[in-house]
């Protein structure tokens, strides 16, 4: 693990101080969460493509999408069987940021609203990896089950926002 930014090496310390202590401890790691409430990057593409809003979205860097509805869930089955240790958990399936958007705004019907672009040419603070795509093998093995396809995880979340008048209220900045 070399971690690129500062939140990442907090996480890393974090992780490794849990792990030196002995302690109990069960680690689970994830990425590119999203879910019905709060801000994620998933309810910011909804929202620019509802507003017809014109957005560029990097299409190289490749992770796993993660519906926080199917981590909780995960979870409590990695609790209930008691495990100890690493657990990377995330919905299955790989996509690129573009990949993510593109989903949404085609779910819109707002694709023509949509241009890719490089990583290199999209300014941000945060430094992120080009491919960061979890392994969960180790998951799925002592769960006995994998998470969804992102895709229909996604479409579950553009459903329940869709249903849900306030979503539009709640506001998202990423």
């Amino acid at each position: 693990m070399a971690p690129l930014s500062v939140y990442g090496e907090s996480k890393a310390l974090g992780e490794r101080l849990i792990q030196e202590s002995k302690a109990s401890a069960l680690i689970v790691r994830t990425q590119w969460l999203f879910g019905v409430h709060g801000k994620s990057f998933p309810r910011s593409m909804w929202q620019r493509a509802r507003a017809g809003q014109i957005t560029r979205v990097v299409g190289d860097q490749w992770g796993r999408p993660t519906f926080t509805r199917d981590l909780a869930t995960a979870t409590w089955t990695l609790i209930r069987k008691r495990v100890q240790g690493v657990y990377h958990v995330a919905n299955t399936g790989t996509a690129t940021w573009y990949d993510l958007a593109y989903t949404i705004f085609a779910a819109t019907g707002r694709t023509d609203l949509l241009a890719r672009c490089a990583a290199a040419e999209y300014e941000t603070r945060a430094r992120r990896p080009r491919f960061s795509v979890l392994d969960t093998t180790k998951f799925e093995t002592t769960a006995g089950y994998a998470l969804p396809h992102w895709k229909d995880a996604l479409s579950q979340f553009v459903s329940e926002l869709e249903g849900d008048k306030s979503s539009e209220r709640e506001g998202s900045q990423w």
